[in-house]
């Protein structure tokens, strides 16, 4: 089997990072609520996002939309994500008196959908939200690529498990639609290493490297507002940077009264 990976990007995945640890900090709290208020998951939660990728001078868009399914017990929950009405990714997370966390992910394939658990679960958010507090931490991502095996290009989820960090740097305005929210602004950033390609035997895959930079930012009871990453695929012949936005899209019924 002979495969390669071009270098195209048609979207990401909303990330999940999780924390193992934190250094000392200065101690300004920004946020001490509990960590679904900054995540909220109740079942029949549904949000779309549009998100824009650039490489270069080229832009492609896509509207990314997330639905919770199932509560289950002890804080669990499962959220679903689809691109544009493409093959469906899913997330099992649980929430804790002070984390939320993903145990395990998904893509969507013909026998149905192919988990990886992630181990040790990764942390989404953790609370109290505390400006400057470096959290050590690792990640779980999949991206959309050209994946070439045999001659033969297909479009496929391929997964990446790393380590990161993320640094509170405090509160920013952030426009959605008419609102401008008051909005947990975090530094994000980490290296990972290519942890599977469905379909892929693993001995066939390429050493293929993912490191991004950017910022998130979270809005209290809303969620997730607004993104941007600036990633970097390599491997060791080629290297390849693109930027990501994934942008909330308006939804007032949950925003008016979360106005900066």
């Amino acid at each position: 089997m002979r495969m390669w990976i071009t270098f195209f990007l048609f979207a990401a995945t909303v990330p999940a990072g999780c924390g193992s640890g934190a250094d000392p900090t200065d101690g300004d709290v920004l946020f001490d609520g509990p960590p679904g208020a900054l995540r909220p998951h109740e079942v029949g939660r549904t949000t779309r996002f549009r998100v824009t990728s650039r490489v270069g001078d080229e832009r492609t868009s896509s509207l990314l939309t997330t639905r919770v399914l199932h509560e289950g017990p002890d804080g669990e929950f499962l959220v679903e994500s689809t691109y544009d009405g493409g093959a469906a990714r899913r997330a099992r997370a649980r929430e804790t008196d002070r984390d939320i966390r993903i145990e395990a992910v998904a893509v969507e394939a013909p026998t149905g959908f192919a988990w990886l658990e992630v181990d040790p679960a990764a942390e989404v958010i953790h609370t109290p939200v505390v400006r400057g507090e470096v959290r050590q931490t690792r990640f779980v991502r999949t991206i959309d690529a050209v994946v070439e095996i045999d001659g033969v290009p297909a479009v496929r989820p391929i997964a990446f498990e790393g380590a990161s960090t993320r640094v509170p740097r405090g509160y920013e305005r952030i426009r959605l639609g008419n609102d401008v929210l008051r909005a947990i602004a975090f530094d994000v950033r980490g290296e990972s290493r290519l942890a599977r390609i469905p379909g892929v035997p693993d001995a066939a895959t390429p050493p293929l490297r993912l490191a991004f930079a950017g910022t998130r930012h979270l809005v209290e009871d809303v969620g997730l507002v607004r993104e941007h990453l600036r990633l970097t695929l390599s491997t060791d012949a080629e290297r390849a940077s693109f930027d990501i936005t994934t942008q909330r899209e308006p939804d007032r019924r949950r925003t008016s009264d979360r106005r900066g």
